[in-house]
């Protein structure tokens, strides 16, 4: 409860900020609790200073937050991304505390996001959940190819660079579309390929091989976690693709598995986030930690 009493707190402040003194002074004065926390700078504006460890009240600071959002002279949206992570506080009302704040703040709306669809999905759709129906849902699927790669060309063009279609397509296809890595691959390329005007798929390939590079160390370190059987069944997942069943007789001796081995593998997997199950496929949450581990 503390992380996201702090991530809230921190959030609203900074959008806060620039709206002017008294927007902010009026957020600051409504918390008592950590009022003794907050600093400023030279300039008289304020700084969440405010650490984790130093919330001592999460439910009275949680009031607190709520009441300005409730008092605001506006109505308020709040965002919160990465939402599912809450499931996983040792607290186990941080969900019902939640809701019930929220049911009854109505100069506020709240918008759930997630990349865990499977979490988000029960959280909002098990009966036994406290925001079971509290909201509509939507997925958010892959950006359109031909529209992020204009998107892509527009701003490439800024430092006389056009990626072709070919390598595009290639860079879209290798990681789904998923927009963060697409982007971190293609600033990869902005910055670091100097002497060509038009990016090609072998390009592509380079910028991918160097962040795999930049990266190795801290995989090696990730994986040094797991013991050999996880990390045997970790593997077998990254280079099969997005399989259905890891427990199918096909799947278990072409990679010389037990069936006892990947159901205690596959929950430590999950539970620490190495892999995830949606849409019915097991998958590793880190693209380029699966890029990795294929060869």
């Amino acid at each position: 409860m503390n992380e996201f009493v702090y991530a809230l707190g921190k959030g609203i402040l900074t959008a806060l900020k620039p709206k002017g003194r008294k927007v902010w002074e009026f957020f600051l004065n409504t918390l008592q609790s950590l009022k003794s926390t907050i600093s400023f700078d030279i300039n008289g504006n304020p700084e969440w200073s405010v650490g984790i460890g130093d919330i001592q009240t999460p439910e009275i600071t949680l009031d607190e937050i709520f009441a300005y959002l409730e008092q605001a002279d506006k109505p308020c949206l709040i965002a919160i991304d990465e939402f599912q992570t809450i499931a996983n506080y040792p607290e186990k009302t941080v969900e019902a505390s939640l809701r019930k704040r929220i049911q009854n703040c109505h100069n506020a709306n709240f918008v759930f996001s997630g990349s865990k669809r499977h979490m988000m999905a029960l959280m909002f759709t098990s009966l036994s959940r406290p925001f079971y129906h509290s909201s509509s849902i939507m997925g958010l699927e892959a950006i359109n190819e031909q529209t992020y790669l204009a998107f892509a060309n527009h701003h490439l063009s800024k430092n006389h660079k056009e990626i072709s279609a070919e390598a595009f397509a290639y860079l879209y296809h290798r990681f789904d579309g998923i927009t963060w890595y697409v982007q971190y691959v293609l600033n990869m390329l902005y910055t670091s390929i100097t002497d060509k005007p038009l990016l090609e798929e072998d390009d592509v390939k380079f910028a991918i091989d160097g962040i795999l590079s930049q990266q190795r160390f801290a995989y090696q370190t990730l994986l040094f976690q797991l013991t050999a059987k996880q990390k045997q069944v970790l593997i077998a997942i990254a280079q099969e693709g997005k399989p259905s069943s890891l427990m199918s007789q096909e799947f278990l001796q072409k990679y010389h598995l037990g069936a006892s081995t990947v159901q205690g593998a596959v929950k430590t997997l999950l539970d620490r986030d190495f892999i995830t199950q949606d849409d019915g496929v097991f998958q590793l949450c880190d693209k380029f930690l699966e890029l990795s581990l294929w060869g």
